[in-house]
């Protein structure tokens, strides 16, 4: 007799879980029937899609610009930025200024970042055996043309792309054979149109 009084129990047991769960079933069902969890499912959807479009945007920029002193003019400037490529391109700067004999240079565009800091953005150096013209130097090292994947960093780092608007044209240059101390420094902020 004890054997068929457990088999009943094990049954009830069977019986109460699977009600618990066909309870649990209808309220899912019945919750989800309403029109309340698809409304929530498509603003978390617009949601997410409206940041992921905001990100892309901020990433989207068009830069041109320009230098007109006495001393140094670069006609053209066109930065392109998306989340695709990232393109620079420079024209020759025409030097204007005094010219003197240089040993070794550092040429190029940096990203001002603080009151007296500069990140190289696309900058060119050597040493010279032999003395050279700052305006030579000037014409034939300050065209810039390159392009970069938005997954790379090499150019585009996202400090540079942060900062594009606060671009600056400088050089620096000795005239003294075998010193690395700059005694010709120029530099120039570029106006930049976004």
């Amino acid at each position: 007799m004890e054997k068929t009084t457990k088999k009943i129990k094990k049954k009830n047991v069977k019986v109460e879980e699977e009600s618990e769960n066909n309870s649990k079933l209808e309220t899912i069902k019945s919750f989800i029937n309403k029109p309340l969890p698809i409304i929530i499912a498509l603003i978390i959807v617009c949601v997410v899609q409206l940041f992921f479009l905001f990100n892309m945007n901020s990433k989207v920029a068009i830069y041109t610009g320009e230098l007109d002193s006495d001393n140094l003019q670069i006609a053209n400037l066109h930065i392109f930025t998306n989340n695709d490529m990232n393109y620079f391109y420079a024209a020759p700067a025409a030097y204007l200024g005094e010219d003197k004999e240089i040993y070794n240079f550092e040429i190029g565009y940096y990203i001002k970042t603080g009151k007296d800091e500069y990140l190289s953005f696309a900058t060119r150096s050597r040493e010279l055996d032999n003395a050279s013209s700052l305006k030579t130097i000037i014409d034939e090292m300050s065209a810039w043309n390159f392009f970069e994947s938005s997954l790379q960093d090499y150019f585009f780092s996202d400090q540079v792309l942060n900062n594009l608007d606060d671009l600056h044209f400088m050089v620096k240059a000795s005239t003294t054979k075998g010193s690395t101390n700059a005694d010709v420094v120029i530099d120039y902020p570029i106006e930049i149109h976004k």
